[in-house]
C-alpha cells in the first residue's frame, strides 16, 4: 500500500550559535526526498540550512551539490518567523541529513528539519526545474 513517510532529522527545539548536524535518514527506497524546514520563533542570528548525504548513517557525510537541490536552501533570519521552506533533494547515497549553522544566535531560536519520502507512490517533485 502506498504512503508518505515523514522523518525527523533535526527536532524543532531552541538553539543558539553553532552547528547542528541532523540525524541521518535512510533513503534507500528512493533517490529523491522532500525537505521541510520549519522556522518557529526566530529572535536573532543567521541560520544557514544545508544538506548532506552518506553511505553510512553515522559518518562520511558530504554536502549535496547545489545542482541536486531543487529550490533554494534558506538562510533563516528574524523576518522568517513561523515560515516553512520546502526543497527537493536528489540523493546518490543511502542516508541524508540536514545541517543548521547558526551565527549570531544568542537567544531562543526554534528551527526543525524533516524529510518526506513516498513509498509506492510516484509523485512529481515539488520544486523540480521546468523541462
Amino acid at each position: 500500500m502506498p504512503y508518505v513517510q515523514v522523518r525527523k532529522s533535526i527536532a524543532s527545539v531552541v538553539r543558539g550559535a553553532g552547528t547542528t548536524n541532523g540525524t541521518g535518514i535512510a533513503v534507500t527506497d528512493s533517490d529523491q526526498v522532500t525537505a521541510l524546514i520549519v522556522a518557529g520563533t526566530i529572535a536573532d542570528g543567521s541560520h544557514v540550512i544545508s544538506f548532506e548525504e552518506s553511505d553510512v548513517v553515522g559518518s562520511g557525510y558530504t554536502a549535496i551539490p547545489a545542482g541536486r537541490v531543487f529550490g533554494t536552501a534558506p538562510t533563516i533570519v528574524v523576518g522568517n518567523t513561523l515560515q516553512t521552506f520546502v526543497l527537493d533533494l536528489q540523493t546518490q547515497k543511502a542516508f541524508v541529513r540536514a545541517v543548521i549553522t547558526t551565527t549570531g544566535g544568542t537567544v531562543a531560536n526554534i528551527i526543525g528539519a524533516y524529510f518526506l519520502s513516498t513509498i509506492g507512490i510516484d509523485l512529481p517533485p515539488v520544486n523540480s526545474p521546468t523541462l
